[in-house]
């Protein structure tokens, strides 16, 4: 899965390490997991580890070559920085942030890893009328992509409509959608905006067509289910339903509660999640629970978004009924982690954590989990690491969290299907 930034120029110098990706495209302004095991590719990241941490990143043309020599790679790649490196067992697990694409102009070493010098590729955009065109053509197709199913996640679809850039678009885009190894190589490898945003539409429109058929397919083939079938079928999907979310028999709208949901999220980074959330569901409520150089930029972030609305900002308190009525009436909420432990219990209808638990020791995970079971009358949606490096300088595996038996678990992968390495779960309380 690609998470994107802003983009940031590299300082590049004469030679830098190379990492052969097997069926992998990286692009710039995206920040990419990836896991290495080849020993001599492990020396170069080492080698950048300890200096500027930055790699090139580059796809082999036949991704089962295991030691891979200069004509094996493309000539196009991209710059990387290494934002975060654990190694587990025999691999090296990445956080990369592409930051710009370059030629591969000489292979300057060979052993003990291969380096390469570069040329990087000017990022040069004319805004014509042709290239604004093209541009809107191409957010009109991503939109129709999304609408037929196309996996799109949270992250992109907010970059794709808030840039007005057509190069970072088509990086954007085609770092997202599921496409063949080749024809992310050629877009990232052409230099013309134009050309780019064509080729770009022409594999969207591919794209678009094939999830049609399959959508047509799916149609057809409910159809020649019998009605019987499929009104049992609905029936016993509606009291699943209406059994998880507690419906009685008079027949409270299942719409209704989905409006009203009180969320709160534990690591909420800028607050993206929060912002579709919220943007989703006017009238839920969202309270964020995070450290306070975090709860700085959120609360910036989403004050300015959602200006107007009731926020509860983060201040000290040494109970709850002196700040409980200005909490309630709050739409967007900011709390101290040690603050959740004045809530009454109960507060929340769905809690959220995302990539934050192995931040911290296994105690604190521990604690956490307890708060989040006296807090939540509702649900509880996790997605983490598979496996990572917890702060008591130990691992933790997704079997090792400590979730209680008496939680329900409503589903759970162990592979999350954009993010390889980390496991997602929803809990019912």
């Amino acid at each position: 899965m690609a998470i994107f930034l802003e983009q940031q120029k590299p300082r590049l110098k004469n030679e830098i390490p190379i990492v052969p990706l097997r069926d992998t495209v990286v692009f710039p302004s995206s920040m990419v997991p990836i896991t290495v095991g080849r020993p001599k590719v492990k020396l170069g990241l080492d080698s950048a580890w300890a200096s500027d941490r930055l790699c090139v990143f580059v796809a082999q043309k036949n991704p089962r070559i295991e030691n891979p020599a200069p004509n094996d790679i493309y000539s196009v790649g991209t710059v990387g920085l290494i934002r975060r490196l654990w190694k587990v067992d025999n691999e090296y697990n990445l956080a990369v942030e592409g930051l710009s694409r370059v030629y591969l102009k000489e292979f300057s070493q060979i052993d003990p890893y291969i380096a390469v010098r570069v040329e990087e590729i000017p990022e040069l955009t004319q805004k014509t009328e042709e290239i604004e065109a093209l541009f809107r053509n191409t957010l009109t197709k991503i939109k129709r992509y999304g609408e037929l199913g196309g996996i799109l996640t949270l992250e992109s679809s907010i970059h794709i409509f808030s840039t007005d850039d057509p190069n970072q678009l088509v990086n954007i885009i085609a770092a997202s959608i599921d496409l063949k190894t080749q024809d992310k190589q050629q877009i990232l490898e052409m230099v013309d905006t134009k050309a780019r945003l064509e080729r770009l539409s022409d594999l969207l429109t591919r794209e678009i067509r094939i999830l049609e058929i399959s959508s047509k397919i799916d149609t057809e083939t409910q159809e020649r289910v019998g009605r019987v079938t499929k009104e049992a079928i609905l029936r016993e999907k509606m009291k699943s339903i209406e059994k998880e979310l507690g419906e009685d028999e008079d027949g409270r709208e299942i719409s209704e509660f989905r409006k009203k949901i009180k969320a709160a999220e534990i690591g909420a980074g800028y607050g993206r999640t929060a912002y579709v959330f919220l943007k989703a569901m006017p009238e839920s409520s969202y309270c964020i629970i995070d450290i306070p150089p975090a709860l700085y930029v959120s609360q910036q972030y989403l004050s300015k978004v959602f200006a107007g609305e009731k926020i509860f900002t983060y201040r000290p308190f040494d109970s709850f009924e002196t700040i409980e009525k200005e909490f309630m009436a709050a739409r967007i909420k900011f709390l101290m982690p040690n603050q959740i432990e004045l809530l009454p219990a109960r507060i929340f209808d769905l809690i959220i954590t995302v990539s934050s638990l192995h931040e911290m020791t296994r105690e604190q995970i521990s604690n956490f989990i307890k708060q989040i079971g006296r807090l939540s009358c509702g649900y509880f949606y996790t997605k983490q690491w598979r496996k990572s490096r917890v702060k008591d300088n130990n691992y933790i595996l997704e079997s090792e969290y400590p979730i209680p038996e008496t939680w329900n678990e409503v589903y759970k992968r162990n592979r999350h299907p954009i993010q390889k390495m980390f496991f997602d779960a929803l809990y019912s309380l």
